[in-house]
């Protein structure tokens, strides 16, 4: 018998893994220039509500959702935001549902050890 997280960590793979659904390919380029495709779970949401009025606000969401062993697998293990605006971020590429190629850099991470998945929220890049 195995625990409620080795369960949820399990379930998270196989969501991750599957071929079927949302999981949509993304390519991740290092700071150091390595770009390893992955698949991945990404949104890119154009348009938000205001929480607090309600109204529309222009703005832009960005994030992919990635299991922590492929990032070890291809030896990105310090995935993360860069502080220096001189130096080169990690960087995000996939297309949206068109076919249109977006790149973003990574600006926040969440990784979740309890159950290995990082999320790396993103915003628009322009190498």
């Amino acid at each position: 018998m195995i625990g409620l997280r080795q369960q949820a960590s399990n379930d998270a793979e196989a969501i991750m893994k599957e071929t079927y659904g949302f999981v949509w390919p993304c390519v991740i380029t290092s700071p150091g220039l390595s770009s390893v495709s992955f698949s991945c779970r990404s949104n890119d949401i154009h348009i938000t509500v205001d929480a607090g009025t309600g109204e529309i606000v222009t703005g832009r969401q960005a994030s992919i959702a990635i299991l922590i062993s492929d990032l070890v697998d291809a030896g990105f293990t310090e995935i993360g935001s860069i502080a220096e605006s001189t130096s080169k971020p990690w960087a995000v590429a996939f297309d949206d549902i068109n076919g249109r190629s977006y790149n973003f850099k990574v600006a926040e991470t969440f990784p979740d050890y309890t159950i290995g998945i990082m999320i790396c929220i993103l915003e628009v890049y322009n190498p």
